[in-house]
């Protein structure tokens, strides 16, 4: 595990786990239903949010997170739909592979928020880095949950993705710091998760139409909690 020079501490930093989307574009385009939410999040921040943040990929190759350009993941994002060449795409997935592949590893200011928009279940050693980072830096770990459909159904599921989620949804359920589910049955289902885990975590509902200046009291609020 690498291990980043610790940088100086800031009053309220987001960054954007977006290591979902980003390992999706490696290898191919059009976006899904998820990794839509976490461009529209991300875009809407880019735009408009007022506070501080990064945009940050955990990779096999760092074995860590490292920092996503907000001009090379704002261009991604763009190119990823509509008609564009295939050439401009081939191009820019390129860059992004330079990045992945030769990024240092990701500095995380003390006590930062890592909001994870996607799923990093099935990413190798992922967890590992989140306690890492919880340790060293104090940072917050905070999954925003879409569903809990693999673990409620894993006898519908592949052997092999069946066995990932299994062995990864205890890490899951005590590695964050609390929850964020995107409506009330993905808590229920959240909460029964967890009790069968052993952990007691908190969770609310935040609906895809929240506003971020709205939520940025509440994270403070449990951030002072949890701190």
């Amino acid at each position: 595990m690498h291990e980043p020079a610790a940088p100086s501490s800031r009053r309220f930093h987001v960054v954007f786990d977006v290591s979902d989307v980003i390992n999706y574009f490696r290898s191919a385009r059009l976006p899904t239903g998820i990794q839509r939410v976490q461009i529209e999040v991300v875009e809407y921040a880019l735009r408009d949010a007022s506070f501080d943040f990064s945009i940050a990929c955990f990779t096999k190759e760092a074995n860590y997170w490292v920092e996503v350009p907000r001009e090379l993941f704002a261009t991604l994002c763009t190119l990823s739909v509509g008609d564009f060449a295939d050439s401009a795409w081939d191009e820019l997935v390129e860059s992004l592979e330079g990045i992945v592949v030769k990024g240092k590893p990701f500095q995380f200011a003390i006590g930062s928020i890592l909001l994870n928009l996607g799923s990093s279940w099935w990413l190798q050693n992922y967890f590992v880095g989140v306690r890492f980072a919880k340790a060293r830096f104090g940072i917050l770990y905070v999954p925003f949950i879409h569903d809990l459909i693999r673990w409620r159904c894993q006898n519908f599921a592949s052997p092999n993705c069946a066995a990932i989620s299994r062995n990864g949804s205890r890490a899951f359920s005590l590695t964050p710091t609390f929850f964020w589910s995107i409506r009330r049955n993905t808590l229920a289902d959240l909460q029964i998760a967890a009790r069968k885990a052993g952990a007691d975590r908190e969770a609310a509902v935040i609906a895809l139409d929240a506003d971020f200046e709205l939520l940025q009291p509440l994270v403070l609020k449990r951030s002072a909690r949890h701190g």
